[in-house]
């Protein structure tokens, strides 16, 4: 049986490696998929891809690699705060996830309400869809069908923990991460993945990816990754995560390769990206104080909890202040660095993040900070501005 203090220590790096994921996929939403993407997209949808930043694609198409990175993180993260009782696991996960969403959605909802740049009804159907963790979209925001998955991977782990311990976790890794790697596989040398997508459609890939077939050896690399740094490595722990470890650098250079070739880059980009963060979580932990002694714990834990709603309201907010500041200043980058520090604007909703209970009616309050309230006013003044001189 693991020995584990009852009271986990904070890794500071995870918080770091967190926000610069989620920084990576706001800078690819932005300053790449707002305008580069040939079919429609939830930034796009509201910038009608202008401005374009062509001459920033070489910083910015690689970005989506921050879900493979949040994936990894989560599978070590889960597993590090698990602890033994079900019950309080389904209550931090409950906590964790329903009042950002809530709050997230309902900022994105009231913005492309007050927009018209979608249907009331869709923006009703996809706030329902968002707020109460449909599986199937469409959402308020792409971003969130990462959260069913998520989900299915927190379940998976609850009903561990209920019918056995967090001991016996290869019981629910060791298949996920075989499964998962012998489909990439598959798709590599049979074209698997292709076959799928050109005969079933979206709603067979969504099901297999809520199976944990697309994603799930990303989550064993970090659930194997916490037993392996707590000195409770078995034998067959590295050659999974060796495979599995492989098979994600086939997944990455797959998944990305479109996104290459527009670039006119190299799927070595992300997969190198990938790689050391994964990299990064194993020296993070290895090497947790001498980290907290250069990085502030407390800002730290303050960056890390903001990552989960700015990660949700990134492409909807973010694409709002991109056109609005355009219009202010016809000069794209300097929307661009106007848009990405919307970020500032991420709802903090405390127990969302494990802080306390009666403070749920605080949530809306502090949505944005006093400086954030203020840009996001003038930006509003500004696109009235411009749609009535248009």
């Amino acid at each position: 049986m693991m020995n584990r203090p009852e009271r986990k220590l904070p890794i500071t790096g995870l918080d770091v490696i967190r926000f610069f994921a989620a920084f990576l996929v706001m800078a690819h939403h932005l300053a790449f998929w707002s305008w580069a993407v040939a079919y429609e997209a939830t930034a796009n949808s509201i910038t009608g891809g202008i401005p374009a930043f062509p001459s920033l694609t070489w910083l910015s198409w690689f970005g989506a690699v921050g879900v493979d990175i949040f994936f990894v993180l989560s599978g070590f993260v889960i597993l590090y705060s698990a602890g033994r009782d079900s019950r309080s696991f389904a209550r931090s996960r409950v906590l964790r996830l329903v009042p950002g969403a809530l709050v997230s959605a309902s900022l994105s909802a009231v913005t492309l309400l007050t927009l018209h740049t979608t249907p009331a009804w869709s923006v009703a159907t996809r706030f329902l869809r968002s707020i109460f963790f449909v599986p199937y979209g469409p959402w308020i925001d792409g971003v969130y069908w990462t959260l069913g998955i998520e989900i299915v991977f927190y379940a998976t782990i609850f009903v561990l923990l209920k019918t056995a311990s967090v001991e016996r976790l290869r019981l629910v890794l060791y298949p996920i991460g075989l499964v998962s790697s012998a489909f990439w596989l598959m798709s590599v040398f049979f074209g698997l993945n292709v076959y799928i997508n050109t005969t079933f459609g979206s709603a067979v890939v969504r099901t297999l990816q809520l199976l944990l077939v697309y994603h799930g050896n990303l989550f064993t690399i970090g659930g194997l990754l916490w037993a392996s740094l707590l000195g409770q490595r078995k034998g067959a722990d590295l050659p999974v995560i060796a495979l599995c470890v492989g098979t994600a650098v086939l997944h990455i250079a797959i998944d990305k390769a479109w996104e290459a070739e527009v670039a006119h880059s190299t799927a070595a980009v992300p997969i190198l990206i990938w790689a050391t963060c994964v990299v990064g979580i194993v020296l993070s932990v290895r090497f947790n104080d001498q980290v907290s002694r250069v990085i502030p714990g407390r800002f730290a834990r303050n960056t890390g909890i903001a990552t989960y709603s700015l990660y949700l309201i990134n492409d909807v907010i973010g694409a709002i202040f991109l056109k609005g500041a355009y219009a202010l200043t016809s000069h794209a980058e300097a929307a661009l660095a106007f848009a990405l520090q919307s970020g500032r604007c991420s709802p903090q909703p405390l127990t969302a993040f494990g802080g306390s209970g009666n403070k749920v009616g605080a949530m809306a309050h502090s949505a944005f900070p006093p400086n954030s309230r203020v840009l996001s006013q003038a930006l509003q003044r500004a696109w009235r501005a411009s749609g009535e001189s248009a």
